[in-house]
Parts: structure tokens; sequence; C-alpha cells
């Protein structure tokens, strides 16, 4: 019963906010993460192999065996390496600018936006797009947004069973199944379908995980890669590459609508930085946009996509007893999960002053952080850190450094710009009305910000309306 804690608050949504609470009272933070996350005697948790109940099978994120993961990890680091994100970065761009050209209609109309929508179905699109080379249209066709709602009732099956393990042979979890089963599958056979289409087009169709991965194991037996090797790095993608994007920017928008000196600067430097919009690219004014790169990062530490504890484990076996896993001082036991909240990590005061308030100077050069220690946990760390870093940055910058060029943007009048902050008086963490609020399933769900967009001067001329 003892996970029973972690369930319950998983099933709630809510599990980041309660570690956090209880590290408040109990950890000391700084030797837990040394003494976890450089540790060459734990291994990924057992509690990852409870996903594969409800997925499409091993991936560099759930694989637990050191080995499997260098292969897979080596093998989705050429979908993410310099020169393949160079190639990629035309694809990302058209994207982009649909994505301007539905924010174009929506000023046109006088409509405000939910960014939790239309941020998912840009990274749908990219995604789909980096994959295997398929236009999902998400931003534009109703009909091909099922995807995103389906991913993230997979993530929320996938955590509740991974911090309640127990739940696996209960009625609870049959029932979880029957009711999410019918969404799921037509997700899997979506991506089935995908895959399919791909496989027959040539393995040098497009810059894609198809393609790398067809040219590392060098062999076109596509049937065999199918369902070996991208079946289940496909269905990763969606999640790793897509979701936690999303939740970046709608966080990063949230927070810039409510703290206008950010704003203001960030927008300033963009816009002197840029002769036009075009020229918006990946290359050294880009990289050169510090401002833009600090409220990045803050946005990273305050709203982290993963909010929650990537447990780690002794998994060798009982020869080992005398050389023992110590942390803080503590003998830890083969089978004990442990881990550091990194939502936890991100709100410490020793680390971060003022941890809930949106201050992107402390990561412009002269404002570290913290002068003693300062880690940015957002997308794990040691070994098995997310090798999908530089994508990441690249997505958002160029979302970010364009949106900026071509609009104006504010929160919404009346209710509808509260929506995605907290509520005065609730409890449970629920309560700061500044703080975007994430829902924890294992990457994050959530509402909002809707916001108000308005055309910058003569710019929005060069945007075609969707």
């Amino acid at each position: 019963m003892t996970d029973a804690y972690a369930g319950i608050n998983a099933i709630l949504m809510r599990l980041h906010l309660t570690t956090w609470e209880d590290h408040q009272k109990y950890a000391n933070l700084e030797v837990l993460i040394e003494d976890i996350y450089t540790n060459d005697k734990l291994s990924k948790s057992r509690v990852y192999l409870t996903t594969l109940q409800a997925s499409t099978g091993e991936n560099v994120w759930s694989t637990i065996d050191k080995r499997s993961h260098r292969i897979r990890q080596r093998m989705v680091g050429a979908v993410l390496n310099d020169r393949s994100i160079q190639q990629f970065e035309p694809t990302i761009a058209k994207e982009v600018d649909i994505f301007l050209g539905v924010v174009l209609s929506s000023c046109l109309a006088g409509q405000p936006l939910n960014m939790t929508e239309k941020f998912s179905y840009l990274m749908l699109d990219i995604v789909g797009q980096l994959a295997f080379g398929y236009a999902n249209k998400a931003q534009i066709l109703p009909k091909n947004r099922f995807l995103s709602k389906g991913i993230m009732i997979a993530n929320y099956h996938n955590n509740v069973l991974m911090q309640y393990p127990t739940l696996a042979q209960s009625w609870i979890v049959s029932l979880m199944h029957r009711i999410t089963a019918r969404r799921q599958q037509k997700n899997l056979d979506s991506l089935r379908k995908i895959i399919r289409r791909r496989t027959a087009q040539g393995v040098d169709a497009h810059y894609d995980l198809y393609h790398f991965v067809t040219k590392q194991m060098g062999s076109e037996d596509t049937k065999d890669i199918e369902l070996s090797e991208l079946w289940s790095e496909a269905a990763m993608f969606y999640v790793a590459g897509g979701e936690t994007t999303s939740t970046t920017l709608c966080a990063l928008f949230f927070y810039l609508a409510r703290n206008p000196e950010c704003y203001t600067r960030l927008a300033a430097e963009i816009r002197s930085t840029f002769d036009k919009g075009s020229d918006i690219r990946r290359g050294a004014k880009l990289a050169g946009c510090q401002y833009l790169r600090a409220c990045i990062e803050e946005t990273l530490r305050i709203a982290p996509p993963g909010p929650g504890t990537f447990w780690r484990e002794d998994l060798r076996n009982g020869s080992d007893i005398d050389d023992p896993v110590v942390i803080d001082g503590h003998v830890i036991s083969p089978g004990t999960q442990v881990g550091v909240c990194t939502y936890a990590i991100h709100h410490n005061e020793e680390y971060f002053p003022e941890p809930f308030l949106f201050k992107p100077e402390r990561w412009v050069a002269g404002g570290i952080a913290s002068k003693n220690f300062a880690p940015l946990a957002a997308f794990s760390m040691g070994p098995r850190s997310c090798p999908g870093k530089a994508l990441a940055y690249l997505e958002i910058s160029l979302t970010v450094a364009k949106t900026l060029w071509y609009f104006d943007f504010q929160r919404t009048l009346g209710s509808l710009g509260d929506v995605g902050g907290g509520k005065e008086g609730r409890q449970g963490g629920r309560g700061r009305v500044d703080e975007f609020q994430l829902y924890d399933v294992f990457a994050s769900t959530h509402s909002g910000p809707i916001l108000s967009f308005y055309p910058r001067g003569e710019y929005w001329k060069d945007i075609k309306p969707m």
C-alpha cells in the first residue's frame, strides 16, 4: 500500500506539487541529485516497464537496459544532431508560418486563441514531419487533431501505473483500459498507417527518423525496422518531441503576457536584431538573442514540461551487497525507487530565490540563477538526459521570435484571461494566480493561456491567413 500515496496523487495529476511539499520538509536536494543521477550503480527504474502494457513497446525513453539505451539513444541522436537539425529547419519554419497564418486569421476575426490548443497542433505537425515526413495538418484540419487528446490520455495512464505499479493487476486499471482503449487504439492505428505510408516512399524521400534509422542499420528491410524500432520510437517522438515543447511555449506566452517588462524587453531584442521576418532563422543572430534564451530557460525552470520524478533503482544482483548504493548517508537496498522531483528542484529557494517569480534575468550573463547550485533539470540529468534539447530550443526560438516580429499580444480581457493560472484561496499548491498550472501526467497537461493578438504595423502582410 506504500505506493498508494503516489498513486492517488498521480490520479489527481498533482504528484509534483505533493512531492515539492515533501521536499520542503525532508530533502537535501543538492546531495540527492549528485548521489542519484551521477551514480553508475543506479539504472532507470523497473517502473518504466509498466508503460509497455499501454504503449507500443520499448523505446529510448522506457528501456531500462543500459546497453539497449545506448543503442537507441545513438539511433535517435542521429535524427537530432546538428547536421540533421540544419536540414530539418525549413520544415519547422514552414509549420511555424502556418501557425502565424492561424494567428493572423484570429486577429482579422477578432477572436482570442487558446494557446494550449494552437501550440499542440503546431507541434503535432512538426513531429509528424520529423518522425516520418508526414504532414498531420492538425493546424488547419480539425479531423486530424485527435492525436493530441490520445497522447495525453496515454501519458496519464502510464504515469498512474508508474507511480502505483500494483494497480496494473487491478480492476481499476482494467476499467481505465476499457475507458481509454478506443481512443488509444485510434492513435496507434494512425501511427501504423503513417509508418506504412512512409516505408512505401523509399529511404531518401525525407530527412526524418525513418531515413536516419534505416541508414544506420544498413538495411532497407522496412518490415523489420517498423516492428523492431520505428514503431516504438515514433510513439516516443510524439510525446517527447511534441507535447513537452508545446507546454514550454504555452508557459512562456503565459508569463510574457503577465510580465510586461519581460515582454517589452524580449520584443525589443527581437525587433532590433532582425531586419525582416524572413531573416529569423537558425544562425548567429538568433543565437545572439540572449534574452530570448534566458526567457526559454526561465520558462523551463518555472514550468518544467516533465515536472515529476525520474526514478532510478539499484538493479544489480545480490552479489553486490558489499558495494551498496549510499545516498545522503543512507544505504539504499535493491528494489528501492529513488529520485528527485524536477518541479521541486526548480522551485527550491536555496537555488532560485523567489522561485515562483518569472525572472529571466537569472539566466543572463552575470545574473547566475544561484551562487551555489543552479541545476536545470527539464531535460532530465546524467546519461539519461534527453537528446532533443537543441531541437526543442530551435522550435521554441523560431516560434517566439517570429510571433513577436509580426504580432503583439496580451491577456484576453475578463475571466478568459485568467485561464491557465491558479485560483486565489485554492489549496494544494493551486492558489498562486500568476503561476501557470501544470497537471502532472509524467509530461504535463494544461489549459490556456487565452490571448488576444494584434498585427504589428504592416509586417503582417507577409503572412497568408489560414
